[in-house]
């Protein structure tokens, strides 16, 4: 997937993507893992998913700025989002659900994925996906890695077939 601004990356004055684009980036990701799932995983569909981001960078702007900047979202990163989304989830969840824009189940998966998006010590790798500071690097070194695991595996299905004929061979060769 690509992230949803297609324009130049706004850095935060955190170091990586400001809040806004972080969150577009959450979005097309969380999307795009829907949409190519093998079964269905009840995520909800984009008009949802767009309004609850909206929903979001609106609260995130609701709060107090440290500084005269500019709004939160488009000044701070993950780390500042990571600080407020325990504050926000709660309230925001309800929102949306009262504007049933998900199931409360639907919408706690999306709040809860979106925080391990913002730990960087997350084993999932979502957050050195969603929060780069190049996202198109990192989806192109994703698939250069899938790509050698698959011609890896290739590689050994190849081996044990050869070696398997072998064994055939062994077995089926009568005996002197």
């Amino acid at each position: 997937f690509l992230p949803c601004s297609g324009g130049p990356l706004v850095m935060s004055i955190e170091g990586g993507p400001t809040i806004t684009e972080g969150v577009k980036n959450y979005m097309s990701y969380y999307l795009a893992e829907a949409v190519t799932a093998a079964e269905d995983t009840g995520c909800m569909r984009e008009p949802s998913v767009i309004a609850l981001a909206k929903m979001l960078i609106q609260a995130v702007n609701a709060k107090p700025m440290p500084t005269k900047t500019g709004k939160i979202s488009s000044t701070f990163g993950s780390p500042t989002l990571r600080r407020l989304l325990p504050e926000l989830a709660p309230a925001l969840q309800e929102q949306a659900h009262r504007q049933q824009l998900g199931t409360p189940m639907q919408l706690e998966d999306f709040f809860n994925r979106l925080a391990r998006s913002l730990d960087p010590e997350d084993p999932g790798g979502e957050h050195a996906l969603v929060w780069a500071k190049d996202m198109k690097a990192v989806v192109a070194e994703r698939q250069r890695e899938r790509e050698a695991a698959a011609a890896q595996r290739l590689a050994r299905a190849e081996e044990n077939e050869a070696y398997l004929e072998q064994l055939k061979e062994a077995v089926t060769t009568p005996m002197p």
